[in-house]
């Protein structure tokens, strides 16, 4: 009787007969149930071997074949060791990562953020540090922060000004889910929402989109969430490697596009947001009889149009896509904006980077070009409606001071009328008092 040992942590031996063929050797290998697998190898030009296999994985799984008397020409293909890959996220520092089970965990390089009063609005991004914004809470009532002009520039000081706004709306800081939530309170039919008038400070806040229904202190109630700050536990890219090879492997991991469509999507509510409003503020009923407070307004169509003239025109020095109807992004016969998903999705599939370019190009992306014309129309230092409010403020002043100067002179006038008046009183009054006087008079005759 011939033995061969297998030798580890633990001892196996196998007896072997001569009269035994490759796969009685398999299949007593496997019977015994240790810390090895055997199989047979088929090559190409038809040779038959066995093939040993530790069933741990990495250096723990190392073993040694002990022969005695049977010579079966082993063959060591490779070495127990743990697994190893390079990984290099966006193109940054390659770092090598190991794994003993075959399973590899990629973290991502955004490190967690703890959400504080003392969290700075650049955090969120450089959009989120200055602009204006109006909120309204669901029963209609409305109010507006300006970042720059108020100076608030983090977190605590701008759930601290939501608060005293006077609305139905509540902020407080979520330190755990890293959002800033803002909680309406209003109970009315509506929802609560906010919207960007200048800087897109709201947006990158991510405060503009739907509110959600949630349970706070026992009532349902609508609430508006913020980004997180904060990666979820997790994050990150898992790869499981079936089998090590010497070849190197490539691995290439498609994009998430849903944050894409998201992102897009928020731009559409805003967009048709707007036209409600001018919708509500321009109408005008047949016969005139009754018509919206900004109707004939100059500056609301130019809002207007020039915000449809982007959407609908013609994009140049963006990247290869020239308009956003090549990524499914149009106007209705309303005038509002609407998406194609399915053309977005296929955009992004076939040409992201054009995608990215169209949106995110410095100066000639739509992002940019957006901007600039809100800042143009709203923006808190040259904006056209600034300045139309402030020529209106002047207006209002210089009415109101001809108003205070017509109401002096109404009342010197008064006075004078007055002064008049009573004069001719006393006139009226010496007169009758003289005609009484002469009424008293009588006639003396000659005789005396």
């Amino acid at each position: 009787m011939t033995r061969q040992g297998i030798v580890g942590t633990d001892d196996l031996i196998i007896g072997i007969a001569a009269d035994d063929s490759l796969a009685d050797v398999v299949t007593r290998i496997n019977d015994a149930g240790g810390d090895v697998d055997a199989s047979l190898q088929y090559a190409d030009d038809g040779r038959v071997s066995l093939g040993l296999a530790s069933t741990t994985a990495g250096a723990a799984g190392r073993f040694g074949v002990i022969d005695d008397g049977v010579n079966l020409g082993w063959r060591t293909n490779s070495t127990g060791r743990d697994g190893s890959i390079a990984v290099s996220l966006d193109g940054g520092v390659e770092r090598v990562i190991r794994s003993a089970d075959g399973v590899f965990e990629v973290p991502s390089d955004g490190e967690s953020t703890t959400l504080g009063s003392d969290t700075t609005l650049d955090a969120f991004g450089a959009a989120a540090a200055e602009g204006s914004f109006t909120l309204t809470d669901s029963a209609g009532n409305r109010s507006a922060i300006n970042l720059t002009v108020e100076g608030i520039t983090t977190v605590g000081g701008l759930v601290d000004r939501i608060n005293t706004l006077g609305i139905g709306l509540e902020a407080s800081i979520d330190a755990d889910a890293g959002t800033i939530r803002v909680v309406d309170t209003a109970g009315g039919g509506g929802p609560p929402s906010v919207v960007d008038v200048g800087g897109g400070a709201a947006a990158a806040l991510g405060l503009t989109g739907d509110a959600v229904t949630e349970t706070v202190g026992g009532v349902e109630r609508p609430v508006l969430n913020s980004q997180s700050l904060a990666p979820e536990d997790g994050e990150g890219l898992t790869l499981t490697v079936k089998r090590l090879g010497s070849e190197p492997i490539t691995i290439d991991v498609g994009s998430d596009t849903s944050s894409v469509t998201t992102s897009i999507n928020g731009l559409v509510t805003q967009y048709n947001q707007m036209i409600d409003k001018i919708d509500e503020l321009t109408f005008f009923t047949e016969g005139g009889e009754s018509v919206g407070l900004l109707f004939g307004s100059s500056e609301t169509l130019r809002v207007q149009r020039t915000f449809a003239d982007l959407i609908s025109g013609r994009i140049s020095g963006a990247g290869e896509f020239r308009s956003l109807g090549r990524v499914g992004l149009s106007l209705d016969s309303g005038g509002k904006l609407q998406l194609d998903e399915a053309r977005l999705n296929e955009a992004l599939e076939n040409d992201p980077s054009a995608v990215e370019a169209l949106f995110t190009t410095e100066g000639t992306g739509i992002a940019d070009r957006l901007t600039e014309a809100a800042d143009r129309i709203a923006g808190v230092e040259n904006g056209s409606l600034i300045r139309r409010a402030e020529t209106l403020r002047n207006q209002i002043d210089r009415n109101n001071l001809r108003v205070e100067s017509l109401n002096e002179r109404l009342e010197n006038e008064r006075e004078r009328l007055t002064l008049q008046f009573y004069r001719t009183e006393e006139a009226i009054a010496r007169i009758q008092s003289n005609q009484g006087a002469l009424a008293s008079i009588q006639y003396i005759g000659p005789d005396g």
